[in-house]
């Protein structure tokens, strides 16, 4: 479904829940996408002309699912819109006599980028600018935050579950779900990832600006090796590791979409896997170490001053 600037974020019509059985008898992308936003506005409390429910939307969602042979995150994953997103993974919005490039960081959040500074909002009109373009830029600005954050919400809830769960893609699946898509590439390269290969050797890495790979050491990694990819749980990364990464990912300021390094993640030692008892004291996790190291960035001072 692709964005398109003319279409309205309201539609009087969905006021009524018969509108979600009509959407599952349609089954169709656009219809399903429909569904599943319904039902991540609903989940979200976010203020909105639907009074559907997150548990009828979620139901509907899981009937069509089910149908398929798929559960709702793969069916998620098939639908999810690009938003009319280019290539890069951005939108070039026309002012007229210039234009204004929208980005996105780790976590789907919007910003223009101004004298080399990530800016959240729109940039000022001047003079010599186009007002009708303006104001058409203004519209699909305003529309784009709304649809991108519904679907933010509901990925990245979908992305930290699979990390719970130990959820695998094959190669492929996970090229064409998180690489091709030009909005998920985005919260593709805010985690870490495993891979692995049919004789149980696994490796970590990250996904680059220019999507590429970056094993744990930052060097180049070759992913035509691996037959499986999953989230990064720290529990498999280790605490040497996760200290490693943590270190990475402040130097290169990402700010991830979940807590996942950041995640507590307490490892028992032989001992205490036998023990009866465990008692040990506090020490500053993961949290502590990546807000310590993000205090000391730039990124952190303009994530500070974001607009609500």
């Amino acid at each position: 479904m692709p964005f398109r600037p003319s279409r309205v974020t309201s539609t009087p019509a969905i006021k009524a829940p018969m509108i979600l059985s009509v959407l599952e008898k349609i089954g169709s992308d656009a219809a399903i996408m429909e569904l599943a936003t319904i039902a991540a506005r609903a989940a979200s409390g976010r203020t909105s002309v639907y009074y559907a429910s997150a548990s009828q939307g979620e139901a509907q969602l899981a009937r069509i699912a089910l149908g398929k042979g798929w559960t709702i995150d793969e069916l998620d994953e098939r639908v999810t819109p690009t938003l009319g997103m280019d290539a890069e993974g951005g939108l070039t919005l026309s002012y007229g006599t210039r234009s204004v490039r929208v980005g996105f960081d780790e976590t789907l959040s919007p910003y223009f980028r101004v004298d080399g500074e990530r800016v959240r909002a729109l940039p000022v009109k001047r003079k010599t600018d186009d007002a009708a373009k303006v104001k058409e830029a203004k519209k699909i600005w305003d529309e784009l935050k709304e649809d991108v954050g519904v679907i933010a919400d509901r990925r990245i809830r979908a992305m930290e579950r699979a990390m719970v769960t130990g959820r695998r893609w094959d190669v492929p699946t996970f090229r064409a779900t998180w690489l091709d898509h030009p909005l998920m590439v985005h919260l593709a390269r805010g985690v870490v990832w495993l891979c692995g290969d049919a004789t149980s050797s696994v490796w970590a890495f990250r996904v680059a600006e220019d999507r590429s790979f970056s094993d744990e050491n930052d060097a180049m990694f070759d992913l035509s090796r691996a037959t499986w990819v999953e989230v990064a749980h720290p529990l498999r990364l280790r605490e040497e590791r996760v200290a490693k990464l943590t270190r990475m990912f402040s130097d290169y300021e990402l700010i991830q979409p979940f807590p996942q390094l950041a995640r507590e993640a307490p490892q028992l030692t032989d001992a205490e896997a036998s023990a009866q008892e465990i008692s040990r004291p506090r020490t500053p996790g993961g949290a502590q170490q990546l807000s310590a190291a993000l205090l000391q960035t730039g990124r952190w001072r303009q994530e500070r001053s974001r607009p609500k």
